[in-house]
């Protein structure tokens, strides 16, 4: 009890340290919120210092006995910042190691910590000074320097100015930590100083900015010399934004100004480099909120850029910040179909993506650009018409990652009555691919396109028209879907859909046009058949039409067949002596087999010999149809793919478990077999039968789970344990059956040493969820913290027990953890923000990591937050720290 008494109270001291600064002149500025009152056995190589008092880290960094004890203990004041009590003498301490040390990282180390101590180590300034001048520093160690020296004397001269030479130096490392110097210099110091000194648009540019109707006139500042915010250094982010080298990181920092830093990248749009001009239109793209007044430039700079990549950026930039504004929606338009630029930052799927979530409001811009003369242009934008005609599922991550999309109402889709014109119009067009997809769509879209239909009638004359004018074939095939599409819109509601020019003839002139000497006729009488199959005629004919000479024929008398029930019953032998043929013969037997169903039971082993012995076509469309082939004959079928599974080669007995996976439950009886294949070495076999059994169900044998479980625990290969969590744990039929078995296997499994098993383990967990809380807790409470972090995840991702939750997690996201554990558990903290305002504070500090993965993380997880942590957020806008301004100015723009 007393050891976890100290961690409350040292955690309760450290978060007071965090903002205890306010009281300083240009500290930074957190709100005190209630933290993380607990760190369950912290496992982190920091974790020897949590508990210590600021005299037993002097002592420790005074000892620098052993170099790697040294900089744990340098990065583990970088991180905690825990000498603040310390005043000068943990300053002279860290100095006296940075001059001592000839090692880079102990040195930038120092200066990290140094930096974290702010006013405190002002004494240091004019060393830090000078290693920042030195220009046989190593680039790292400047660098460093650098983001010490702005966190401790802002307001020094001596710093400015040494900071404003850095952004001319040759190291692309040391410029970066410049311009991320200069926001400090930029924007205000304190919360108090902000009040007086609004951030506005810099005075010196020639150009007025623009006035935003219904916004006030941009206040004229006057600057006192040495105040904040510093001109010279926005005069030196603005002039670095002009250049391809420096654009990157000075538009970085124009960014995290905010409308003070919408003009230098205004005007960086008309600079000489496109790459600068990319990379302005870029950062005003990222600006969703204080970027919205930079919206006519970038339409404006859009319209006359002659480079492509530039171009697309400031199409996309536009997108970003008003979607749905028609003139970006042209623009849009205009770039789907372009030939795509494997360095642009938006292409044309980008732009898809924009109109198809625009639905209606899209259709004005997408007519326009329809009048291009390039046909792959106009390909894609009827493509997308017919995507929203057709209401195909679309890839949704435009509207979800976008800002401003993400608030709109949603759009309204594009309805058959809106797009019937353009369908029709494009089946004049004089591409050949764009006439083919209207027609299809037409096709497609049957008795809704009932208006159509003097259309389709029109160019099906045109067509034949153009039959000496044309190359034969594509006027032909045109004719032909013209004709079958007008079939098709015409047809009653309900019918079944035609597929041939002869669907509506009747049975007597189709027989007499299978006398016919060309082949495509007589294949197209013998499909239309199809529609006659009760007549025991047609199924005679039929019949006789497996023997043409001609294989097309043959195929569609096949496939007639298939409706003629037990009329078709004396072509089964016939039809299975096509299971040897060439593959497109075998394929059409196999779906006459399953159009017949348990008719077909006297193909049934022959089907069981291909399937297992002859290779599947890479096209899924045939296993398809090969399971409803073989579904009718699970009673026989199941047993003899059994016997191929114990016997024969390697690759035949993964193909035959295969097959079995297909018929799912049904199968259940080739368990046994199917445990004994999944022991084989062969991992080709192994894993066919762990596959095998996840869509069969465990629980369709007594042994099935218990070997499972088995493999989970003792088996030496991880590549075999990730098969068996799968087989035990995401199997669909039985998902609730023995739970508890189940479930203790699966959480064992996140205790794993190989993160693919214990992901596998996380995923089914999620799925069984509630019945499984239990075993987790108890895992998640029992575990040391370097073993309990799955089990975590998993209750994170079930949103339970955020008591015993959120503090274990806290110790994952502590500096020295493994990052990819570090990102996920902030990541998973973002979970319980709402409901913990210790998981948001933790997240506060996590943006705080020099590691830029947690960082970042800690940004995403605060974002669906961001408007119940907004003061706090607003305050950190004033911190010494440049790289957390601008992590705060990224959540604030983009929440």
């Amino acid at each position: 009890m007393n050891a976890d008494m100290a961690r409350i109270f040292f955690l309760m001291a450290l978060l007071l340290a965090f903002s205890a600064g306010a009281a300083q002149p240009g500290a930074e500025v957190v709100d005190p919120e209630p933290g993380v009152t607990a760190v369950p056995d912290a496992f982190a190589p920091l974790a020897f210092y949590k508990g210590k008092a600021a005299a037993d880290w002097l002592g420790a960094l005074k000892a620098r006995g052993d170099a790697g004890q040294l900089k744990t203990a340098l990065e583990a004041v970088a991180e905690l910042c825990p000498l603040g009590d310390g005043g000068p003498a943990a300053a002279d301490e860290l100095l006296a190691i940075l001059k001592a040390s000839n090692d880079v990282e102990t040195s930038r180390l120092a200066l990290f910590a140094l930096g974290k101590m702010g006013s405190d180590a002002q004494a240091c300034e004019m060393h830090l000074v000078g290693v920042l001048a030195n220009l046989r520093e190593a680039p790292a160690v400047r660098a460093a320097a650098c983001r010490a020296l702005i966190q401790i004397a802002p307001a020094s001269t001596s710093v400015r100015n040494v900071i404003l030479a850095a952004t001319a130096a040759p190291s692309a490392e040391l410029r970066r930590e410049a311009f991320e110097a200069l926001i400090i210099l930029c924007m205000p110091a304190t919360a108090a100083d902000a009040a007086a000194v609004p951030v506005m648009p810099i005075p010196s540019v020639a150009r007025k900015a623009p006035v935003v109707p219904g916004r006030s006139k941009p206040v004229v500042q006057v600057f006192t010399p040495g105040a904040f915010p510093y001109l010279p250094a926005f005069e030196a982010l603005a002039k670095a934004a002009l250049t391809a080298r420096d654009a990157t990181d000075a538009d970085a920092a124009l960014r995290t100004l905010g409308e003070a830093g919408v003009e230098p990248l205004v005007r960086a749009l008309e600079c000489a480099s496109p790459l600068a001009r990319a990379i302005a239109a870029e950062a005003l793209g990222a600006m969703r909120r204080s970027g919205q007044r930079a919206l006519p430039a970038l339409l404006a700079a859009a319209r006359k850029e002659t480079d492509r990549r530039a171009r697309e950026a400031q199409v996309g930039a536009a997108a970003a910040l008003s979607p749905r504004d028609p003139a970006v929606l042209e623009f849009l338009a205009e770039s789907v179909g372009a030939r795509p630029d494997p360095l642009a930052p938006s292409g044309s799927r980008f732009a898809e993506e924009l109109l198809l979530d625009a639905g209606r409001e899209a259709l004005p811009a997408l007519r326009k650009a329809m009048r291009s003369e390039n046909a792959a242009k106009r390909l894609a934008l009827l493509n997308i018409i017919t995507q929203q005609a057709l209401q195909v599922p679309r890839d949704t991550r435009a509207a979800q990652t976008d800002f401003n999309a993400s608030r709109l109402l949603p759009a309204a889709p594009l309805g058959i009555e809106d797009c019937l014109n353009d369908l029709t119009n494009r089946l004049h067009d004089r591409e050949e691919a764009v006439r083919q997809l209207a027609v299809h769509t037409l096709n497609r879209m049957g008795p809704q396109a009932a208006n159509a239909m003097g259309a389709l009638t029109q160019a099906a004359a045109e067509a034949s028209n153009l039959k000496t004018a044309a190359p034969k074939s594509t006027a032909v095939d045109f004719e032909r879907d013209c004709v079958i599409a007008a079939m098709n819109v015409s047809r009653a509601v309900g019918t079944p859909a035609f597929l041939t020019l002869l669907d509506t003839r009747s049975a007597e002139y189709l027989l007499a046009l299978l006398n016919s000497a060309a082949s495509s006729e007589r294949a197209d009488a013998a499909l239309a058949l199809r529609l006659h199959a009760g007549d025991a005629l047609v199924a005679d004919v039929l019949f006789k039409l497996l023997e043409d000479p001609e294989p097309k024929v043959r195929r569609a008398a096949a496939r007639a067949l298939g409706a003629c029930g037990a009329r078709a019953t004396p072509a089964l032998t016939l039809l299975t002596s096509w299971l040897e043929a060439e593959p497109k013969s075998r394929w059409a037997a196999i779906e006459t087999f399953a159009d017949l169903g348990p008719l077909a039971a006297a193909a049934a082993p022959n089907l069981v010999k291909t399937a297992a012995e002859d290779a599947w076509p890479g096209d899924p469309e045939f296993a398809t149809t090969l399971v409803r082939a073989l579904r009718p004959h699970a009673e026989t079928v199941v047993p003899a793919l059994s016997g191929y599974v114990r016997s024969g080669s390697p690759q035949v007995r993964a193909r035959s478990a295969q097959a079995l996976a297909l018929l799912g439950p049904s199968a259940a009886e080739a368990v046994p077999e199917l445990l004994e294949l999944a022991q084989s070495t062969d991992d080709t076999e192994a894993f066919a039968a762990f596959e095998a059994l996840r869509a069969i169900g465990p629980e369709k044998d007594p042994g099935a789970i218990p070997y499972l479980s088995s493999v989970i625990r003792d088996s030496l290969f991880a590549t075999r344990r990730k098969w068996a969590v799968r087989a035990l744990g995401l199997s669909r039929p039985g998902l609730d059956a023995d739970v508890p078995e189940r479930s203790g296997a699966l959480c064992d499994a996140l205790l794993d040493g190989d993160n693919s098993v214990c992901e596998a383990a996380r995923d089914a967990l999620i799925q069984i969820g509630e019945p499984a809380i239990p075993r987790l807790l108890e895992l998640a409470t029992r575990e040391k913290s370097g073993r309990n972090f799955w089990p975590l995840v998993v209750l994170a991702a079930l949103k339970v027990e955020p008591d015993a939750v959120v503090p274990r997690l806290y110790a994952h996201t502590l500096p020295g953890a493994p990052v990819a554990k570090r990102v996920a558990a902030i990541e998973c903290l973002g979970r319980y923000a709402k409901m913990r305002p210790d998981a948001a504070a933790a997240l506060l500090r996590a943006m705080r990591s020099r590691d830029g993965d947690a960082a970042r993380a800690a940004m995403r997880a605060l974002l669906p937050i961001a408007g119940d942590v907004r003061q706090p957020l607003e305050r950190v806008l004033f911190d010494r720290d440049p790289a957390l301004r601008k992590n705060a100015a990224f959540v604030l723009e983009n929440f």
